[in-house]
């Protein structure tokens, strides 16, 4: 499913599976050292925390010294910050977001 999204605006050709500008994780070392402070809350079984993991530690690998933060929110899935009337854990992590 992601593939074909990815084609919506990838539209130069190539491989999206392989381009930068598609999918960030896949930069070289000097563009993740150049990043400003990066803050992530992922939840713990949302199928995108492991590239937010392996974002993060990309970030922290490239520059030591970069304020690089995640937050792994137990129990949630995707976009459970945009149902804060059911789930307690999505008004935690907009608290969490704006305190970074």
């Amino acid at each position: 499913f992601m593939l074909t999204i990815s084609f919506a605006y990838f539209r130069l050709g190539g491989d999206p599976t392989t381009y930068m500008y598609i999918s960030p994780i896949l930069a070289p070392p000097k563009y993740f050292a150049k990043l400003p402070p990066v803050y992530i809350h992922v939840g713990s079984v949302d199928p995108l925390s492991d590239d937010s993991i392996r974002f993060i530690t990309k970030v922290r690998r490239a520059n030591p010294d970069s304020k690089a933060v995640l937050d792994l929110i137990p129990k949630v899935s995707h976009a459970y910050m945009h149902v804060t009337n059911f789930l307690r854990e999505g008004q935690i992590a907009i608290n969490l977001s704006l305190s970074y």
